[in-house]
C-alpha cells in the first residue's frame, strides 16, 4: 500500500513529538535554567525564593494574622452601634492553651487572647492543668466577647463572658490557674483576684516555686539553681544544657535535673547540647 504524503506528515510528525518528550523527561531541569540578567537562573532563582519563604514563613504568618485581624475587627466595628464596644457571639472551637481560644462568628474563626492574664505555657508546670480548666469552661459554648485590642500577632485581646454570665478571664484567676498580666494591664480586681487564689493555695499556688509565664518565655534565669550548679537536663531527654540555652528554658521545672560539672552529666548517660555546649 503507496503512503499518501499526508500519512507520511502525520508520522514524522508523530516521531518528533516523541523524541522530544523523551528529551524533557530525561532532563527536565534543562527547560528552566535560562539565564537571567543577573546570572542566576531562573529555576534556581526560583528555588532560593522558596527557601527565603521557608525561613521567613512565621515573620510572614506573624504579619498576615495581623492583617487578617484588622480587617476583621474594620468588619465588626462597621456593624457595631457608634460608640459601643465591639462584641462577638460565637461558640468555642478550639482551647489552644489556657488562655488563647478561638470562637466561631457569623462563617468566621477569631482567635482569642484572654486579655489581662497569662496562663502557664507548654511544657512548662500547670500548662496543660490551665488548658484544661480552660476547656472544661468555656469548649463548644456560646459566649460573648468583648473585643478591647490586637496584639502584634493579630490575637483579639478580650473579656470572655460565659454562658452563666461569669468572666472567663476572672475565673481563672479565681481558680489560680492564670496570673494577672500586671505589665498590660491594671485592673485592681484582677490582682485582688490573684492574691485571693495565691492566699488560698488554689490551684498551681499550691506549689512555692512557680515560675512567671513571661520569665519563662524570655527571662534567662528559668531555674531556681542550687549552689553549684552548672547545667541543667530534662528527666525526659538525654542532653544537658546551660541553663541560658533556649532548649533549658522549655524545660519544665517539675522535669528538670541539675548537675554541676559535665563529667556527673555524662556518667549519667547524657550527652552534650550541641546548641550551647561546644
Amino acid at each position: 500500500m503507496k503512503m499518501t504524503n499526508r500519512t507520511r506528515t502525520i508520522i514524522k510528525l508523530c516521531f518528533v513529538i516523541i523524541i522530544f518528550s523523551i528529551g524533557f523527561c530525561e532532563h527536565p531541569n534543562k527547560y528552566h535554567n535560562k539565564s537571567t540578567s543577573n546570572g542566576k537562573t531562573t529555576y534556581d532563582h526560583f528555588q532560593n525564593n522558596r527557601s527565603y519563604r521557608n525561613k521567613n514563613n512565621s515573620r510572614i504568618k506573624k504579619i498576615d494574622n495581623l492583617k487578617l485581624a484588622n480587617k476583621q475587627l474594620e468588619l465588626l466595628q462597621s456593624l457595631s452601634p457608634r460608640d459601643s464596644s465591639v462584641i462577638i457571639s460565637g461558640v468555642v472551637l478550639n482551647v489552644l492553651d489556657g488562655d488563647t481560644i478561638e470562637i466561631l462568628h457569623n462563617d468566621l474563626i477569631y482567635r482569642i487572647r484572654l486579655d489581662g492574664i497569662d496562663c502557664p505555657e507548654k511544657g512548662q508546670s500547670y500548662g496543660s492543668a490551665s488548658k484544661q480548666v480552660t476547656s472544661d469552661l468555656c469548649y463548644n459554648k456560646q459566649v460573648d466577647a468583648e473585643i478591647l485590642d490586637i496584639d502584634s500577632y493579630g490575637r483579639f485581646l478580650a473579656k470572655v463572658k460565659l454562658p452563666n454570665g461569669i468572666i472567663l478571664n476572672e475565673e481563672l484567676l479565681r481558680k489560680g490557674y492564670a496570673w494577672h498580666y500586671k505589665k498590660y494591664n491594671n485592673d485592681i480586681r484582677y490582682a485582688v483576684l490573684e492574691d485571693s487564689a495565691r492566699y488560698g493555695k488554689n490551684g498551681l499556688w499550691v506549689s512555692q516555686n512557680n515560675i512567671p509565664p513571661w520569665e519563662f518565655r524570655n527571662g534567662p534565669d528559668n531555674f531556681i539553681l542550687p549552689e553549684g550548679v552548672k547545667y541543667v537536663a530534662s528527666r525526659y531527654s538525654k542532653k544537658y544544657h546551660l541553663p541560658s540555652c533556649k532548649w533549658a528554658k522549655k524545660i519544665s521545672q517539675d522535669n528538670v535535673i541539675y548537675f554541676t560539672t559535665k563529667e556527673e552529666a555524662e556518667d549519667k548517660g547524657y550527652k552534650p547540647c550541641k546548641v550551647c555546649i561546644q
